[in-house]
């Protein structure tokens, strides 16, 4: 493959993965659905959805780790109610900032979720100063040299804006594989992802031209990947030159005499070995902030179960300041409005029994 020296970086984009949940977990996110949430655990709050955007499953609902937006869990089987399956849709910003595996490992450990397969995996490559765009259309239209597009993926289908090449996708939506090019800094006008240029930044990336090669993997085409590698920017990076060199090349061919020549000269530039960076200040990581939060939580819970099970007023004066400190000085408002009910309804259980 031509070699172009730009700065890139690959990561992934999109993750949708298929797992196989306990009817315990089943019971209580499919309860009936009269208020607007449930609580699940102390951790997990499910916010509840109207209407469906996947055929196969009835609900989609919103996944809140303590209090963070963390991606769409879709249940109950449309086609089969006896399925016991769920698919989970991470949030596209955790990607961004490092934390999707973490909360993938909480999720399966607290919702008793067993892996099944990988739905859907998009791999995205932003290339900065790469032109890449304008390469493929001068590629592709030369008159001067003969051009073959290889690819397996059978549609080759570009859209023009006033004359120049704006976007490209190799393949269909439907196929177990398709590509997109596209200019992603021109995306960003529109999107509310400030988090990608934040993410490109910290990665030495602060062009205002970063165009995007990006692979959508599903169906079959997951089967061999490993959840646990996707961490891994080289593995990442392996699936994506694999699988577009098998897929998508383009072929200059020149005549020298009675030889012809041939060069491959598809402009997509492939890097292994490459540090991938989330923050610029990461005080150690996301986990010990995660479990330092949750000892702040512990406090509040305890202090708020003393607090309903004293009749003593000079105690309960004392436990309300300290609710009331801890909720001020962490920020814990909706944390404690969301939990306080699930508190008090599982302290009444353990009474009850």
């Amino acid at each position: 493959m031509k070699k172009v020296n730009n700065i890139s970086i690959t990561i992934i984009d999109y993750l949708k993965i298929r797992f196989e949940a306990d009817k315990s977990t089943l019971q209580k996110i499919q309860t009936v659905r009269t208020n607007n949430h449930i609580q699940v655990n102390e951790n997990i709050l499910i916010t509840f959805n109207t209407g469906t955007n996947n055929s196969d499953y009835k609900h989609n609902d919103s996944i809140y780790y303590d209090s963070e937006y963390i991606g769409t869990i879709h249940h109950v089987n449309q086609k089969n109610r006896a399925d016991n399956t769920v698919t989970i849709q991470f949030a596209n910003k955790l990607f961004y900032s490092g934390d999707w595996y973490m909360f993938y490992q909480l999720l399966t450990t607290e919702l008793n979720l067993n892996k099944i397969n990988i739905a859907r995996l998009d791999i995205a490559k932003d290339i900065a100063n790469s032109n890449l765009l304008e390469q493929l259309q001068r590629i592709t239209n030369s008159k001067r040299i003969k051009t073959k597009l290889v690819t397996s993926l059978r549609t080759y289908t570009p859209q023009y804006v006033n004359n120049k090449l704006d976007y490209v996708k190799i393949g269909k939506a439907t196929n177990n594989r398709y590509i997109k090019i596209y200019n992603k800094s021109n995306r960003l006008e529109q999107e509310k992802k400030d988090y990608i240029r934040v993410f490109w930044a910290v990665n030495g990336i602060y062009s205002k031209n970063v165009e995007r090669f990006e692979l959508t993997l599903q169906k079959d085409a997951t089967k061999q990947i490993e959840v646990d590698k996707l961490v891994n920017p080289d593995y990442l990076e392996t699936i994506l030159k694999t699988e577009t060199e098998k897929r998508f090349r383009i072929i200059q061919e020149q005549r020298r005499g009675k030889r012809i020549i041939t060069k491959d000269v598809t402009p997509i530039p492939f890097n292994l070995n490459k540090t991938v960076n989330y923050r610029p200040f990461k005080a150690e990581n996301k986990q010990t902030d995660l479990i330092a939060l949750r000892t702040i939580k512990t406090m509040l819970k305890t202090h708020y179960l003393m607090f309903l099970g004293t009749d003593d007023k000079q105690s309960k004066q004392i436990h309300k300041q300290a609710i009331d400190v801890l909720i001020k000085d962490y920020s814990l408002k909706q944390y404690f409005a969301n939990h306080c009910q699930y508190w008090q309804t599982e302290q009444n259980k353990l009474r009850a029994n």
